[in-house]
């Protein structure tokens, strides 16, 4: 027998102490290192496959997050995802089976990368973007926003507003439908977000975003007004995690082919596969806000280098 060493890995420190702070002041904690079978369990009569259930009884969750008061039902698990994960056939099985488990018992799993616990913007990482819109939403009693703006306020970037305001106020340089609000104002920009791309990988999905920079021109309509330059950004985001050993299907690749988008719908919602649904999360304005926020950012710095036409 000996004592074991508990030194957790450094991405793994890092999660922690990102989920601690932004928990810190909330109705909700975190605990480390619960068994699975813990947290999730079979039902009366279920059966499960030798492995699945050899793997129940064995593992752990890094992370959990559940209320402080009772009942301790965890409504989010969170694991640290290093690189080997993506390479090591041992680990890629493990993680394969365990999105399985999570994906029957319907507790939903974040996996996290070593990229997405490093500073966003002036935010201390993504993790902490994501899990203060989940917070928020259990917070507001895990019902679905009456609208649309409900949803894209909880996943609103302070970052965003912060860049937005900076151009604004330093430099004149406004959103078009911003305008008007800013006297002086000669340079206008607008931001949108192309298709997601599906077809470079089976586990992620591409976002591309775009920021087109306009000379405003007075009394004339604003989708006439000169286009002087664009900043362009892409981000991967993992929205679908690997619980089968086959591969996906590939994304249709007409946007206008509803038939074959609703036939792929159909086949992840009947085959192994684990698509996470992030209590109050999307991924489309998730992707909208940190895209905007990139392009915004790289708008500053031109402007404070002198580098924006006037």
């Amino acid at each position: 027998m000996r004592v074991r060493d508990l030194t957790q890995s450094a991405g793994e420190r890092a999660v922690k102490t990102i989920l601690e702070d932004r928990l810190a002041k909330t109705p909700f904690q975190v605990w480390g290192k619960v068994r699975l079978n813990a947290a999730i369990g079979k039902e009366d009569g279920e059966h499960l496959g030798e492995e699945l259930f050899a793997y129940l009884k064995s593992a752990e969750l890094d992370y959990v997050i559940l209320r402080r008061a009772p009942p301790h039902r965890p409504f989010l698990a969170v694991e640290f995802d290093g690189p080997h994960h993506e390479f090591e056939p041992k680990a890629r099985q493990n993680d394969t089976l365990k999105n399985r488990l999570c994906r029957m018992s319907g507790l939903p799993l974040l996996r996290i990368r070593s990229g997405e616990v490093e500073p966003l913007f002036k935010r201390d990482s993504f993790l902490s973007y994501l899990v203060d819109i989940i917070v928020q939403y259990q917070a507001e009693g895990m019902k679905r926003a009456p609208s649309l703006l409900a949803d894209i306020r909880r996943h609103d970037l302070d970052d965003v507003r912060r860049l937005q305001n900076e151009l604004a106020v330093k430099h004149r340089v406004v959103a078009v439908a911003r305008t008007g609000e800013v006297p002086g104002a000669s340079l206008a920009y607008d931001f949108t977000m192309g298709a997601v791309d599906y077809s470079s990988s089976d586990t992620d999905g591409v976002y591309h975003g775009q920021l087109v920079l306009h000379h405003i021109q007075q009394g004339a309509p604003s989708d006439t007004w000169p286009v002087i330059g664009s900043i362009s950004k892409s981000l991967s985001l993992r929205t679908h995690y690997r619980a089968t050993d086959a591969p996906r299907p590939p994304w249709p690749r007409n946007i206008l082919d509803t038939a074959a988008f609703e036939e792929h719908i159909r086949w992840l919602e009947t085959e192994p596969w684990y698509v996470p649904d992030l209590p109050g999360v999307s991924w489309l304005l998730v992707a909208w806000n940190v895209l905007e926020g990139l392009c915004l950012r790289d708008l500053l710095n031109r402007a404070e280098e002198g580098k924006l036409p006037r």
